[in-house]
């Protein structure tokens, strides 16, 4: 992985960390192609193949809503 990579990554998680989840979706910049397939999620809002950035969107809003 490139530094430039860690460092798109690193960016990413501090944006979640402080709760900029959009922030964090534009750095992501999911591409049309994305796809999250579950294998084993036991969260049902994810039990479907997501596609694209709304998918990206839908993955990370149903994973981090499973937290307190």
């Amino acid at each position: 992985m490139s530094r430039e990579d860690v460092e798109l990554v690193r960016r990413i998680f501090e944006a979640v960390n402080r709760g900029d989840f959009e922030g964090a979706l534009a750095l992501a910049n999911a591409p049309p192609e994305f796809e999250f397939v579950p294998s084993g999620v036991l969260i049902p809002d994810l039990s479907d193949v997501q596609r694209g950035p709304a998918g990206l969107r839908h993955v990370q809003e149903g994973f981090l809503g499973a937290f307190d």
